[in-house]
């Protein structure tokens, strides 16, 4: 993306800046340094995936497990594997749907719910502990710009 010149044009200097930007955010939302950190903060020593689950049941319940795979953006038997975690520890209960009997129907327990509100107060302090010296007109103006990358990601697929 150069001009007949050689210079590098302004829009494709910025969209390798958006991606490496991206790249390290995700990096850095994913290491193990951040996960044992939000862990460590909350007391809730579950794996982010089956946190990923519990969060998809909590938010959008009751769910089959079809629908938390959906929300997790992941496959049937990955998201089957967390919900069993979440079932046998007691976070979430598994019924049969009446609406369907062949179907079952998952639902946050008490538990369930605390320990991902738990979870949710840590990583949000977390959060607010990175963006703290920001003024509330800058978190502002980042939460629109984050919010239509989302909905691009969102609008080509890319991200569901």
């Amino acid at each position: 993306m150069t001009t007949k010149n050689g210079r590098t044009e302004p829009r494709a200097i910025s969209l390798a800046q958006i991606d490496a930007s991206l790249t390290a955010i995700g990096k850095l939302a994913r290491s193990r340094r951040a996960a044992e950190l939000r862990q460590r903060r909350s007391r809730v020593h579950l794996p982010d995936t089956t946190i990923a689950a519990l969060a998809a049941v909590y938010r959008h319940g009751p769910l089959r497990i079809g629908e938390v795979a959906t929300h997790m953006d992941l496959d049937a038997s990955r998201a089957s594997k967390e919900i069993r975690r979440l079932v046998d520890d007691g976070y979430v209960i598994q019924q049969i749907d009446p609406s369907e009997r062949r179907a079952s129907s998952l639902t946050v327990t008490a538990k369930g719910k605390r320990t991902f509100e738990r979870y949710r107060s840590a990583a949000d302090a977390l959060v607010e502990e990175v963006f703290g010296q920001w003024t509330d007109a800058d978190l502002a103006e980042a939460a629109a710009v984050l919010r239509r990358l989302a909905a691009s990601f969102g609008a080509n697929g890319a991200q569901s």
